[in-house]
């Protein structure tokens, strides 16, 4: 979500859940989980609120009378936490959904091919990804050097992870190869 596009009514997933805090550019806090309509029932929150009854809303423990519709998974938000998700959602939803997942398709492309060229290899050969995992038996040094270069990737054992999204540009691309190869 956020970057590579989602169709959820060709899908129709039972349950859809998803963080804004990452490819949604919201603060943490702020998580969202759809639910089809003739799955409610199935749902049963840990802990209700009181807004997860029906009105008058006077739950405050004991036995609850569940809503019958998705108010029933109601929980207090993390207030501060919707105010930046309100922001990083309009700002999502103002752009192309297709030219961001091209635009973030296109830079993991670029990485991938040159990391290639000099012998570095994506983890799994599965389709293209905004996300590109490198095979590296030098993964926390590769990690460090990226880092000490203003380069941000994550270091897993023996795999280097970096992230697309709309606001990396091709200039990210080539700081990240020049610390690859070594250079400066």
């Amino acid at each position: 979500m956020g970057v590579l596009r989602f169709d959820a009514a060709r899908i129709r997933p039972d349950y859809f859940a998803v963080h804004g805090y990452k490819w949604l550019l919201c603060p943490r806090g702020a998580a969202w989980l759809v639910t089809r309509p003739d799955r409610l029932s199935e749902l049963k929150p840990l802990v209700p609120g009181w807004k997860s009854t029906n009105p008058p809303y006077q739950y405050f423990g004991g036995p609850a009378n569940l809503a019958q519709d998705a108010r029933r998974g109601d929980a207090s938000p993390a207030w501060f936490s919707w105010i930046g998700a309100k922001a990083a959602l309009e700002l999502l939803t103002s752009l192309d959904a297709d030219q961001v997942e091209r635009h973030c398709l296109e830079l993991a492309g670029q990485l991938t091919g040159q990391a290639r060229a000099i012998g570095l290899r994506r983890v799994t050969d599965g389709p293209g990804s905004h996300i590109v995992v490198l095979h590296t038996d030098k993964a926390d040094h590769v990690a460090l050097r990226l880092r000490e270069h203003g380069v941000r990737a994550t270091a897993l054992s023996d795999r280097i992870r970096f992230g697309f999204h709309y606001f990396n540009e091709e200039p990210d691309v080539v700081a990240t190869m020049r610390v690859l190869r070594g250079g400066r």
